[in-house]
């Protein structure tokens, strides 16, 4: 390629000179952005056969000027601002991460870009600081002959994927391959649809997450101990060890929401975590938040379809009460809460109601008759309960009924009159109607409470035209074209 003209030359450099000045006048309070270098760039026309030219030829030029390029400037800067901010993130004032945001939005550059050019500067935050040091400390014992599950239980945490890949990579010593094998755990069938495993799936989906090692890692809360255990139980053949529960203490400085310590289980199974992502559709380390129920679970039945919904309770569910009636709800995104909703109302005939709150979405059930319906549903598919929340939903099952039973008795035997009696309870709420008005043709297909809130209507003149034997079919313009139970079928 032939060199530019002398002229070009020339003019090029004549510009670079003009923007020399420029860029030395702003640096000198080290305030230049990403943003406004490329405007600079742009402002003084440097560029060459019609192309602005890049950051690694800018950098070049300006280390011929004997100024520091433009990635040790932006390296030195972002120091800096670091060190004016370390008093107040040591004092406690200001925490570390929302320093880290300002100097991001600051010089343009990533989160992750800037954690790295600290740590680079020996600037590591506190977390990766203890991370080295207990690292340290595992490694020594894995050179003095401790066996990985030593090692593990030693790490503490609730992935082992980084462990293993430090070890992998630490020049001070040379493991075999064989000795990260877990070959004293003989995990089950997890990936075969039954009801045990559908309930498993469906924790997983609430409470789980699946790293990037390839492991499925389950954190709750230190409350729920005994559930966990039982969990983990559940996931092997008889007479093998158990996955390793680790615990986490709570800390407030890094940003937790509660001071209650959580415990975490990994289930290090490759191939269960391939069959999450590949055949359930579960975004490992939940990197998107726009995924719904798996189409395996929407197709499933009954059984499993509640086996997967009562895991899912068990992570993202709750119960709450007011002075008349128990509420059901779950927390969720916008996709899986809609999935839930929908499959709640083919198989048993009732809506739900979703709400945005915050960053999430929630799903709730808060007539009384619905919801303790929902409840009977959830526990009757025979697997592993959380003690907490059973203890609650029995006592609001004992508290609205209406009828002198206990919800483990109805879960012991097919009771038919109290499934008559909140069937009864439901119908009377959720009449589904078909409406037209005669003078917009406009229709109206959904519940009667509904068609009273966007009329004003009646709720008793709207029943007594579906009672009406006189072939009164019209009120306030509105015709009533049709009107059926929900379907109740599976109660």
């Amino acid at each position: 390629m032939a060199s530019p003209t002398q002229s070009e030359a020339n003019i090029f450099n004549e510009k670079f000179d003009r923007f020399w000045l420029a860029y030395k006048a702003v640096t000198k309070g080290a305030e230049i952005t990403s943003k406004q270098l490329e405007s600079m760039l742009i402002e003084f026309d440097l560029s060459r056969k019609g192309k602005v030219i890049n950051y690694k030829a800018l950098s070049s030029l300006l280390i011929k000027k004997g100024l520091l390029s433009q990635k040790k400037w932006m390296n030195d800067a972002i120091s800096k601002y670091y060190n004016n901010s370390l008093l107040l993130i040591e004092s406690g004032e200001i925490k570390r991460a929302d320093v880290i945001i300002q100097i991001s939005e600051t010089f343009g550059r990533s989160i992750n870009g800037v954690n790295s050019i600290l740590r680079n500067s020996n600037k590591a935050s506190r977390i990766n600081c203890a991370t080295n040091e207990l690292f340290l400390c595992v490694l020594k014992m894995v050179k003095s002959g401790c066996d990985w599950e030593q090692a593990k239980l030693a790490w503490g945490r609730s992935t082992t994927s980084q462990l293993k890949s430090m070890l992998e990579n630490e020049p001070s010593i040379k493991l075999d391959k064989d000795y990260f094998l877990n070959t004293d755990i003989n995990y089950r069938n997890l990936e075969v649809v039954t009801a045990q495993n559908a309930h498993l799936w469906g924790w997983i989906y609430a409470d789980g997450s699946v790293t990037s090692g390839q492991e499925v890692v389950v954190r709750i809360s230190e409350k729920d101990r005994d559930y966990l255990e039982e969990m983990a139980q559940s996931l092997v053949i008889d007479g093998s060890r158990t996955p390793i529960i680790s615990k986490v203490p709570s800390c407030k400085l890094q940003g937790s929401y509660s001071d209650i310590d959580k415990l975490h289980l990994t289930i290090s199974r490759q191939h269960f975590t391939r069959f999450l992502i590949d055949k359930l559709g579960m975004p490992q380390n939940k990197e998107t938040k726009f995924h719904g129920l798996p189409k395996q679970i929407k197709q499933a039945t009954d059984e499993i379809f509640y086996s997967f919904l009562q895991g899912f309770f068990e992570g993202d569910g709750y119960f709450t009460e007011d002075s008349k009636r128990p509420q059901i709800g779950f927390s969720v995104n916008a996709e899986i809460g809609n999935d839930i909703k929908d499959q709640i109302y083919k198989r048993l005939g009732f809506k739900g109601c979703i709400v945005k709150d915050k960053s999430i979405y929630r799903l709730s059930y808060a007539s009384r008759p619905c919801a303790l319906v929902l409840m009977l549903k959830l526990y009757s598919t025979n697997n592993i309960r959380m003690a907490r929340k059973f203890t609650r939903a029995q006592k609001l099952w004992a508290r609205h009924l209406g009828v002198d039973i206990s919800l483990v008795d109805v879960l012991k035997e097919s009771t038919l009159d109290i499934h008559q009696h909140l069937s009864r309870q439901i119908r009377s709420l959720n009449w589904t109607v078909k409406l037209m008005k005669k003078a917009t043709q406009d229709t109206f297909w959904g519940s009667i409470s509904e068609f009273t809130k966007k009329t004003e209507i009646n709720r008793k003149d709207i029943k007594r035209l579906m009672n009406d034997n006189n072939n009164q079919n019209e009120i306030d313009g509105w015709v009533l074209i049709s009107f059926e139970y929900p379907f109740l079928t599976h109660l």
